[in-house]
């Protein structure tokens, strides 16, 4: 059974910390070798300074809470990965970070 978002929010915001390296990373193809970095957490948004971006990129709260809902059937196979790219233009960041803490 998936956990409910509200206690996978606390564990990221709990587990990431400024200056954190995460590997990209996706289903089908594991990790690229490249990373990005966690910048800040606040509240409801997690910025992730991305090698190479020009701007910090600000992933919303709502964002990984639209991602967290497919979550269990993407590990699954159950739901592709462009599936994602329809909910945000965050899902790189989200689906590594996600991978990264291993939440189930």
């Amino acid at each position: 059974m998936q956990r409910e978002f509200t206690e996978v929010w606390r564990d990221i915001r709990t587990y990431l910390k400024p200056r954190m390296e995460i590997k990209y990373w996706g289903k089908s193809r594991g990790s690229s070798g490249k990373k990005f970095v966690i910048k800040s957490i606040s509240n409801n948004c997690i910025y992730c300074d991305p090698p190479n971006a020009k701007n910090t990129q600000p992933v919303p709260r709502q964002d990984f809470e639209a991602t967290w809902e497919l979550w269990e059937d993407y590990m699954a196979g159950k739901v592709q990965r462009q599936y994602f790219t329809e909910l945000t233009r965050f899902s790189s960041y989200i689906i590594s970070i996600f991978h990264n803490l291993a939440i189930k």
